[in-house]
């Protein structure tokens, strides 16, 4: 393998290449070079290169540069987002099209995943596992036939309904403690002075964090830090902990844009779908409210504990959600971290924990696995059942967080235990 180094100003040079964009991006060039699968995206990329309608300036430049001036044309998405390995030509010969193929034999040698699921039944409807993030930073790497799977249905269905004032009037009610009380006179005094110094550091770094798209859009820190952590004082403490953990720098940045479930809700009513709701506000609220006091005000701690040693540079945070981002728009099936989103609640158990801790530390990631993971993976599969049942005419979109479709006892298992067939469908497989 040779490694290739080329300027972006070398690739907006040539106006023929930018022209290609298109024609590139339908073959999800730029996907398999942004998600780690640069051997087979630069095969194909050095095809196009080779063909009959590829013309202007660019067949003057040394074929083995023509991949890496792809990459630098069209880098990952504006989420500090970086290729999985280091830029290379490829080695061996260049696949050939099959002739009568058409680009299904490109797209067979892919290794990228999907995230949708087809329940086989007259008319079909579809599971599809989303995450947690700004839509802008994974709706191009969605495969189209998700894309297709959700216009041609008639109902889509989330966890919880986001456009509806009541539900968000009750998340943020079930936030809060009881009245008269605030953390000041809950939690142990160290712990609480901590916290309040974590949250002015935020509150001092953010006007560097905000990016100039946002402060365009006349978002501005003040403004956002009050929004995301006004009235913390008030909050019971382990939805101070979950506010602490989207207080960093990726986070901060990816505001002020919705995110893939509300994006989904507002297309669908854009469309003038059906919608609703698989769960009650409650049913996400109370589990988190339930943790008994000592295991909250140990998961606070431990939490504030991998801040400060970040902050101070000492070791860097388990992952981002820039790694979140990449993970999903590479079709990982398998990331810990996208579960991790999923129930909104961060894995404690790390490996620099004193044992009596590490014993702390599992029993509470065991139990918001069981409360935010497995006990609501059997309650929405019921639910989704119920529905099919109810109108067999119909078909639905289901959009649940991607972290209930990974590991064991998933929706789609749980599923096809009530006796319905469903099958992955990969990201270049017709729907019907």
């Amino acid at each position: 393998m040779q490694v290739v180094s080329v300027s972006s100003e070398s690739a907006s040079d040539t106006l023929s290449f930018l022209n290609m964009t298109n024609l590139l991006r339908s073959f999800r060039v730029h996907q398999l070079l942004c998600c780690g699968h640069q051997r087979l995206g630069r095969r194909i990329a050095t095809e196009f290169f080779r063909r009959e309608a590829w013309h202007g300036s660019v067949s003057n430049i040394n074929p083995l540069q023509r991949p890496a001036l792809l990459f630098a044309a069209f880098p990952c998405p504006d989420t500090g987002l970086t290729p999985c390995r280091a830029l290379t030509t490829p080695s061996g010969p260049v696949p050939r099209r099959q002739e009568g193929s058409g680009v299904s034999w490109w797209f067979e040698q892919s290794k990228l995943n999907s995230f949708l699921w087809t329940i086989k039944r007259d008319p079909p409807s579809y599971l599809f596992g989303t995450i947690h993030v700004p839509y802008t930073q994974v709706w191009d790497f969605i495969p189209n036939n998700t894309k297709e799977a959700f216009e041609q249905t008639d109902y889509v269905f989330f966890e919880l309904d986001l456009t509806d004032p009541y539900t968000l009037s009750a998340l943020a009610s079930c936030q809060l403690l009881p009245k008269g009380e605030n953390l000041a006179n809950v939690l142990p005094t160290g712990l609480y002075h901590r916290l309040k110094r974590h949250l002015e550091y935020v509150r001092d770094m953010m006007p560097g964090w905000m990016t100039r798209d946002q402060q365009d859009k006349g978002l501005y820190a003040d403004y956002l830090f009050n929004a995301i952590a006004g009235n913390w004082e008030r909050k019971r403490p382990v939805w101070v902990m979950l506010m602490v953990n989207t207080l960093t720098e990726s986070d901060v940045k990816s505001r002020g844009i919705p995110v893939l479930d509300l994006h989904l809700a507002q297309e669908a009513e854009r469309l003038g779908k059906l919608t609703g709701a698989v769960e009650r506000v409650e049913e996400q609220c109370l589990p988190l409210n339930d943790l008994n006091f000592s295991q909250v005000v140990f998961a606070l701690n431990q939490t504030l504990v991998q801040h400060e040693v970040t902050r101070e540079g000492r070791e860097r945070a388990p992952f981002t959600t820039v790694d979140l981002i990449r993970h999903y728009n590479c079709g990982d099936l398998n990331a810990v971290m996208l579960t991790s989103n999923t129930r909104q609640v961060p894995y404690l158990l790390n490996s620099s924990m004193a044992p009596e801790e590490a014993v702390t530390a599992r029993r509470i990631d065991d139990y918001f696995q069981q409360e935010l993971i497995d006990k609501r993976n059997e309650r929405m599969a019921r639910r989704v059942n119920a529905l099919l049942e109810e109108f067999p005419d119909k078909s639905f979109f289901f959009a649940f967080g991607a972290g209930h479709f990974l590991g064991e006892g998933t929706v789609v298992d749980r599923l096809k235990r009530l006796g319905l067939e469903l099958e992955h469908t990969g990201p270049t497989e017709s729907i019907s």
